[in-house]
């Protein structure tokens, strides 16, 4: 399937087990509000101002997850293509207090890396504070590979270690 195709997005998976539990699906125009509000819980002076979620949606919506939970949006994860194509970015990955700790940034990431099965896809890489040690953790867990630590990444004194992920092919009649 090509990586800009309208084809149907695959099955999101139910996080809970009950009814009335979080869920993870995809991101609507209408939850740009509660993504704010996340990434200013989660990532603080750092998050990405309100144009530029708008813009990110707008561009790169169709790869955007929400952790929905019965007190409304806590989490989401947003993956962006870069390099002709055949690399995409974890651009943002976050989940509001008291719902860390309890593996659903694990299952928005490993959500966004299956929905990329079956793309023309080589890696997906992300970028992470080298002292972030839970976040170092989690993406080791799930396979991403360090590969170079950059100095002023993302400004003086803000260095990042960069990793990567290659993208596993779906199974044959998936």
């Amino acid at each position: 399937m090509n990586f800009l195709s309208n084809a149907p997005r695959p099955e999101h998976e139910a996080v809970g087990r009950h009814p009335g539990e979080a869920v993870i699906r995809p991101v609507t125009e209408a939850d740009l509000a509660d993504i704010e509000r996340v990434d200013r819980a989660v990532f603080g002076e750092a998050a990405y101002p309100a144009f530029v979620v708008r813009q990110l949606f707008d561009v790169h919506g169709h790869h955007m997850l929400a952790l929905d939970t019965p007190t409304g949006l806590r989490g989401y994860v947003l993956l962006a293509t870069a390099r002709g194509w055949d690399t995409a970015w974890i651009l943002s990955l976050g989940v509001e207090e008291p719902w860390r700790q309890k593996g659903y940034g694990r299952r928005l990431l490993s959500q966004c890396v299956r929905d990329m099965a079956d793309r023309d896809l080589r890696e997906i890489r992300l970028s992470v504070e080298p002292g972030n040690d839970a976040a170092v953790q989690l993406y080791r867990s799930l396979g991403f590979v360090p590969v170079v630590t950059r100095e002023d990444y993302l400004g003086p004194g803000e260095d990042r270690l960069i990793m990567a992920l290659p993208v596993p092919r779906a199974a044959p009649g998936r």
